[in-house]
């Protein structure tokens, strides 16, 4: 999958997030999609767990539960991979 995927992603979480995506046809034209695509956008972010809802009145879609994605690779702390490593021969030691 490409990183702009991902980056598009990112930018429509930031949108709901703040209220501002518009409607389905503006935020299409935001992204230089159709709107199928936008819909497809949004089922992928509630696939993932997102509760997205659109406001008819305000004309933006929002998050009926507050959240936030992050689509970028974490490292993790080298500590706890120390302390992952020492459970597990503690395990096998005590076992």
């Amino acid at each position: 999958m490409p990183k702009y995927y991902f980056d598009r992603l990112e930018y429509l979480d930031e949108l709901i997030r703040h209220r501002r995506t518009g409607s389905p046809s503006q935020l299409a034209e935001k992204f230089n999609v159709s709107k199928r695509t936008v819909f497809e956008y949004i089922e992928i972010l509630k696939s993932l767990g997102a509760e997205v809802e659109y406001c008819r009145y305000r004309e933006t879609y929002y998050y009926k539960r507050q959240g936030r994605f992050d689509f970028h690779f974490k490292l993790i702390n080298t500590l706890v991979i120390l302390l992952m490593q020492f459970v597990i021969s503690l395990e096998s030691y005590l076992f």
